[in-house]
């Protein structure tokens, strides 16, 4: 039995994307904004993934740390500012405040894996310009919670859906519940453009800062060129932009997201059916069942060595299972720790505060990855093994 490769999107590549591509390649026209023969990939990519989310506006930009970093950047945020980020996230998450100039403080996670709604105000300070929540492995946050929390305390609400697209709570669309959303569609990703990503967002002076932080802090004319700045609005930036290549596989991709979410929450409703209760891992909390995307499936041990088991015997077989960052929070990454830039400064040391609740958990939590073309076979010996684990 050969297990298909963990990569949602990409199993899902046909001629489709194929001819996509091709047609761009003959149009001799790659990049976004002009060539001899623009197809415009990118602006129709847009276009679609604003609606799909349920959005006013996106910008498809080169990967989801891009998205990340331009997004901290429309929003304003920098040097003095600190934004709370969950202890449980990709290093990028944290990564992207510290590009910024900002200070992540990082706070627990519940048994979703999601940031802790309970323990977000014990982080809050007066310094406090934002808060960064991430839609864990294909699961939404409990956004309800989370858009109290920072209606109170006036914060700026950035929602992480690298992990996610296509998740929603209570039938809404991450995404589109925060000022801004960022996505990724690196290959791991639930849909793919190889590397890429987009952001999100409902209101017009947001979506123009994100166009120039995107852009070498600039706007284009109606042809697509670059002119001297003069506006007080212009800020200094970086190149993050799509391509027409990334564009053109990413509008097949989105036409499929639903197939591809359909059946790996349907893979997923089969596994958790047929593995009934549990007596040494219980499955990871979701606090919206309908718009979990069926990415994953989390169980969390009682013990590491229980996880371990898990990890072990699923990997021997071919399946994607681990321990999510090999069971460490993000700040166990040195430079992320350290808040070290590349000239070798560091800052805000002293600030850091740990998360032991987290720093429990993860060793104990396996994910396993969910493949859209999981056929019985797969099904029925993923239960086998998680059983004989769960017995062990």
């Amino acid at each position: 039995m050969k297990v298909p490769p963990d990569y949602p999107g990409a199993v899902m590549i046909d001629e489709e994307e194929i001819q996509s591509v091709v047609e761009v390649l003959k149009a001799k026209s790659p990049f976004r904004f002009y060539g001899p023969s623009l197809l415009g990939k990118t602006k129709s990519f847009e276009e679609k993934f604003a609606e799909f989310v349920g959005v006013k506006h996106a910008l498809a930009v080169s990967s989801g740390t891009a998205a990340l970093v331009v997004s901290l950047r429309a929003l304003g945020i920098g040097e003095g500012d600190e934004v709370i980020v969950p202890a449980n996230t990709f290093i990028a998450s944290a990564g992207a405040v510290l590009e910024s100039g900002a200070t992540p403080v990082y706070a627990e996670v519940d048994e979703s894996l999601t940031i802790d709604v309970n323990k977000i105000e014990e982080r809050i300070t007066p310094k406090t310009k934002a808060l960064m929540v991430v839609h864990f492995a294909g699961v939404p946050c409990k956004m309800n919670d989370v858009l109290e929390i920072v209606k109170e305390h006036g914060l700026i609400l950035i929602e992480d859906c690298a992990q996610a697209c296509g998740a929603s709570f209570n039938g809404k669309k991450v995404g589109s519940f925060g000022d801004i959303g960022a996505f990724s569609f690196q290959i791991n990703k639930i849909i793919t453009t190889g590397d890429g990503g987009a952001i999100t967002t409902n209101d017009e002076k947001i979506y123009l800062r994100a166009v120039r932080a995107h852009d070498q802090g600039c706007l284009r004319d109606e042809n697509g060129h670059l002119h001297i700045e003069i506006s007080n609005e212009a800020f200094y930036s970086s190149n993050y932009r799509m391509t027409e290549l990334a564009a053109a596989v990413g509008i097949v991709q989105l036409a499929k997201i639903d197939r591809i979410i359909s059946a790996m929450r349907e893979n997923k409703k089969k596994i958790v059916e047929r593995l009934g209760s549990l007596k040494n891992y219980s499955f990871a909390k979701i606090w919206d069942e309908d718009g979990d995307t069926g990415r994953n499936l989390i169980l969390i041990a009682q013990n590491v060595s229980q996880a371990k088991c898990l990890t072990d015997n699923l990997s021997k077989l071919g399946f994607a299972a681990a321990v999510p960052y090999e069971g460490l929070p993000v700040y166990a990454n040195k430079q992320i720790r350290d808040m070290k830039d590349w000239k070798g400064r560091t800052k805000d040391i002293d600030k850091f505060k740990p998360c032991p609740y987290t720093e429990n958990l993860l060793p104990r939590t396996v994910i396993i990855g969910i493949n859209p073309l999981f056929e019985e076979d797969h099904i029925d010996t993923l239960v086998k093994i998680i059983r004989e684990c769960d017995e062990s």
